[in-house]
């Protein structure tokens, strides 16, 4: 399926150990750093209604949901938490269903990511909105099913049909560069010298994490980025 949808970013080992456990929670608390928190941010601000949880996973948007809110988990394989079944590319739901979209870590899954953001832009009610976050400097995942990966410019031409669009930068310089470490901990066989380097990279990429405010310091750049996050309203 070239078109699989996934929200979840799994791992290239499997994680039946404790210690493999570890490195993913290390690693994973630095490659997803903020995403959630975005999202809970804007996503306070919605109008009441249906919203749509783009490529869901099993990760609901509301751990309880607000009144007057339904949220809706589309994907296209069938889980716990997905209430409907469909191509994000050519979805088979009326116009303007919506009052907010949430898309999280998707798009570079889309192997036609104007035609998905074309379909956000088609459900939306006016005055709704899409939250999206997205990956730029960020290894190959989820193969064979990783396609794409955006900068600032890129998005806002995807969003181009939106009357408002703000972009944000998950982070840069030195905290990008962790981000790529904590990632390349979780490549390779789990053997013994590999899980040692594993867990030195990954101790190494928390302290680069951590030292953010320096690294804007010694190495300020808004040209690098593990990712965006998006804010479109229609």
């Amino acid at each position: 399926m070239s078109n699989i949808a996934k929200s979840t970013i799994e791992p290239s080992i499997k994680t039946e150990t404790i210690y493999q456990k570890l490195v993913y929670l290390m690693a994973n608390s630095i490659t997803r750093q903020g995403v959630d928190a975005f999202v809970k941010q804007h996503i306070r601000s919605i109008k009441p209604g249906m919203v749509l949880n783009l490529g869901s996973g099993s990760r609901r948007i509301f751990p309880k949901t607000p009144a007057g809110v339904k949220e809706i988990g589309l994907d296209i394989i069938a889980r716990p938490t997905t209430l409907a079944l469909g191509d994000s590319h050519q979805l088979p739901l009326k116009d303007q269903t919506f009052s907010a979209i949430v898309a999280r870590e998707v798009l570079e899954h889309f192997h036609d990511p104007d035609a998905a953001v074309e379909e956000m832009h088609r459900l939306l009610i006016n005055g709704g909105k899409v939250i999206l976050t997205t990956r730029f400097l960020f290894p190959v995942h989820d193969a064979p099913h990783d396609y794409f990966r955006f900068t600032d410019y890129g998005l806002r031409y995807l969003f181009r049909d939106f009357s408002k669009v703000q972009i944000v930068a998950q982070d840069h310089s030195i905290v990008a560069v962790a981000v790529v470490l904590a990632r390349l901990a979780l490549e390779g066989p789990p053997n013994l010298f590999r899980a040692v380097m594993n867990f030195i990279v990954v101790l190494f990429a928390l302290v680069l994490f951590f030292s953010e405010k320096i690294g804007h310091i010694i190495w300020p750049s808004k040209n690098f980025s593990s990712g965006y996050f998006v804010v479109a309203i229609k």
